[in-house]
């Protein structure tokens, strides 16, 4: 099968997928959500409306498809593909079910996270021998190293556009992990976090000015801000001994949703961005996590275990109408808003 009549088939299968995103014109920005799905056999990309309904597989591939995360302006999702064994960056334009492969290197290639302007993506690789973070154009082009520590993770852009905090270790026998931001040149890379236990997965607020990061000090993660230069560091949940991470500001940056697991099994909740009036969201007997907030703030996509397997619910920011969007017997998670 040569590759014209390949391409020819995807483009079949990607229509109905495709129309659905189109059907609405713009009017489907913002209330649409990307989640991750096994339900046909293996790991692939999927949206659907915020009601649940018009669910369409987007990528159809015989491995694994992951990591989806949407341009900007919501044309475009760009994920991870293990479609040659090797796990490289692709995009998919929604507008004519274009799928194009960005990265080819010997070493894994994912992470990708797109600059607030969508002209730049910025993603992690092994192809230099360790895990470091790369910058490239969204069209794939200009590919370059930024980082050049033992190990380099999860790159998070500036609202600006200015900016990726990033975290990282020093030593290659090291284990911990402390934050660190750089310009998007790779100049200027500032430690921000040094305490020799893990400090993870930055966040910025929504106007720049904090980054949420977690301080893992007595064996269990707990929620910390600090100003964007690395000063005025505070600690937004003390519980001691259950673990309080995944977190997620709200749009305007004035609450932060987490998963806490501080009344006996893992749960959802919100607290301002001060820390707070912490509230619990979900109340059940079963993991719920991943709170990804909409667009408008009005409502929270999340995953939860309460009916047997991993499904993705919808709630209202205040934990009402927590209502069930997919139903399958087979692993769905990882929601993502479109812009």
């Amino acid at each position: 099968m040569n590759n014209t009549v390949i391409r020819i088939i995807l483009c079949v299968l990607l229509a109905g997928a495709v129309s659905a995103c189109k059907s609405n014109g713009t009017s489907n920005k913002g209330k649409q959500i990307a989640f991750l799905s096994e339900r046909d056999g293996n790991e692939e990309i999927y949206i659907m409306n915020a009601d649940g309904s018009d669910q369409a597989r987007l990528t159809h591939n015989t491995t694994r498809d992951w990591q989806p995360a949407w341009s900007p302006d919501g044309s475009q999702i760009a994920f991870v593909s293990e479609v040659d064994d090797n796990p490289e960056i692709y995009v998919i334009n929604l507008d004519n079910a274009e799928q194009t492969q960005l990265t080819y290197s010997k070493g894994i290639d994912w992470e990708p996270v797109w600059s607030p302007s969508g002209q730049q993506i910025a993603f992690v690789s092994s192809r230099s021998g360790s895990e470091q973070i790369y910058i490239m154009n969204a069209d794939g082009s200009k590919q370059i190293l930024l980082t050049d520590a033992a190990v380099a993770q999860s790159p998070a852009w500036s609202p600006d556009g200015t900016k990726i905090a990033f975290s990282a270790r020093q030593e290659v026998s090291g284990l911990s992990r402390d934050i660190y931001v750089m310009n998007v040149d790779g100049s200027g890379q500032t430690q921000l976090v040094n305490k020799n236990i893990d400090d993870v997965v930055p966040a910025w607020s929504p106007d720049g000015t904090k980054i949420a990061f977690t301080y893992d000090a007595a064996g269990h993660p707990e929620i910390y801000t600090m100003t964007a230069d690395g000063s005025k560091k505070t600690q937004l949940t003390i519980n001691n001994m259950f673990p309080d991470w995944q977190y997620a500001w709200s749009p305007g940056g004035t609450r932060i949703a987490f998963v806490s697991e501080r009344d006996g099994n893992r749960e959802i909740y919100v607290m301002n961005a001060d820390g707070s009036k912490q509230t619990r969201l979900t109340h059940n007997e079963a993991i719920d996590e991943s709170p990804a907030w909409s667009p408008s703030g009005e409502q929270i996509a999340f995953v939860s275990e309460r009916d047997g397997n991993r499904e993705i619910y919808i709630m209202n920011a205040d934990g009402s109408s927590q209502a069930r969007l997919t139903h399958n017997t087979i692993c769905d998670e990882s929601p993502s808003w479109r812009p």
